[in-house]
């Protein structure tokens, strides 16, 4: 990875996801200022009963 991931056609997309709703607004700041621009992916946590693991499918 470059040192500065910023470049003219914008800035990279990373996904991250995470139950902590405290920390997603820090978390995201530190990401848009290293350079990203961050797409949260929701929530690690199974919601409604349903799993997210490949096992349980």
């Amino acid at each position: 990875m470059a040192p500065d991931p910023r470049h003219q056609e914008g800035n990279p997309v990373v996904f991250p996801a995470g139950d902590d709703e405290s920390a997603k607004a820090p978390f995201t700041r530190l990401l848009t200022e290293f350079g990203f621009a961050p797409v949260y992916f929701g929530a690690l946590r199974a919601k409604a009963g349903r799993s997210c693991s490949s096992a349980d499918r």
